[in-house]
């Protein structure tokens, strides 16, 4: 099935806000919009059988030119219809055969991503070019899936100490293994990396919260306070307060 784009959700970490930092979308040239919907028309009015429209065109050629700005405007799988209709006409049958192809490879690559093969996914969608959003995917999404993973792969320990990464409650780990500060750090690093796309400044923010929250939990008092300047104001705020109440507990205890 071709498909305009294609959107992939996270089962623990929901994303639920619109990609803000995506690339915009170009604006559409209405004189070839139009005449790609009369190719559209066209085409599945003959797959139908249904060819009394009274919508006249030029020939062949006009078709041909409306299903290439169809797939100027990224609307695949009605360009498709009308290449097929074309049959032999110039390179139809390539053009169609193209279309398939591509969609074959991005649909691949979707099920890479999800098996965790980024690299495999990324070249694919590199490869692909401008075809629907793999651009997008090879230049964000990729990133964003990887700081994911890895926050979830990180996310799951023995102490119950919890916190808020957007909506959903995890456990953070006091092991004093660095690797886990080390991720938290890295997946920051992935999220920063896209700017404002999506939530990835909000996730990166509640990553160095959770590496914060890891030194708290290891009384490393002055590497917890260095997180705060990575930290947004609201955030940093938040932290501070849980850095005075595991200060204070723990000075407590020890009198």
């Amino acid at each position: 099935m071709f498909r305009k784009n294609q959107k992939n959700d996270n089962l623990i970490y929901a994303d639920t806000g619109s990609p803000e930092g995506a690339p915009a979308p170009r604006k559409k040239d209405h004189r070839r919009l139009a005449a790609a919907m009369v190719a559209l028309t066209v085409a599945l009015a003959a797959a139908v059988g249904v060819m009394t429209l009274g919508i006249s065109l030029r020939g062949r050629e006009d078709r041909y030119s409306a299903a290439k700005d169809l797939v100027d405007e990224k609307y695949y799988e009605e360009a498709l219809l009308v290449f097929d209709d074309l049959g032999d006409y110039r390179d139809s049958r390539d053009q169609a055969q193209q279309l398939r192809d591509k969609q074959a490879a991005y649909d691949n690559a979707t099920d890479l991503l999800e098996q965790q093969r980024y690299e495999e996914a990324l070249g694919i969608y590199r490869s692909l070019g401008d075809y629907a959003d793999s651009a997008q995917q090879a230049a964000y999404y990729v990133n964003y899936r990887k700081a994911l993973d890895l926050m979830t792969e990180i996310d799951t320990g023995k102490t119950r100490l919890l916190t808020r990464i957007l909506a959903e409650q995890v456990k953070l780990t006091d092991e004093r293994s660095y690797p886990t500060i080390v991720g938290y750090e890295t997946a920051a690093a992935l999220l920063e990396s896209l700017g404002d796309y999506r939530t990835a400044a909000a996730l990166a923010d509640r990553c160095y919260y959770s590496a914060g929250l890891v030194k708290l939990g290891w009384e490393d008092w002055d590497g917890a306070l260095a997180y705060l300047d990575r930290m947004s104001e609201e955030t940093a705020a938040e932290f501070f307060e849980e850095y005075q109440r595991h200060y204070n507990e723990k000075t407590q205890e020890g009198r």
